[in-house]
């Protein structure tokens, strides 16, 4: 899954970031700051994926570029901007 979600301060949305995936059981594995934005690299269990959206899509504007199956453990690159 590609995202990007466009939120007001990138630290405290990847901390809250953080705190929702490990609460579905996934981890942040990898992480990336140019400066104007952060990406950050998630793996969650692909049947808790809609919780995390939902969770997600309370911290600003989601925006999907790209899905997948939800088998297994998904991979997601979440793109922090503003």
């Amino acid at each position: 899954v590609e995202a990007r979600l466009a939120v007001a301060e990138r630290s405290v949305a990847e901390r809250a970031v953080g705190e929702l995936v490990a609460r579905a059981g996934g981890d942040v594995v990898s992480r990336s700051d140019d400066g104007s934005v952060t990406v950050l690299g998630l793996a969650v269990p692909g049947d808790r994926w809609d919780e995390v959206r939902r969770d997600l899509e309370r911290l600003g504007e989601l925006r999907l570029d790209r899905s997948a199956p939800r088998a297994g453990r998904l991979r997601i690159v979440l793109r922090l901007e503003r």
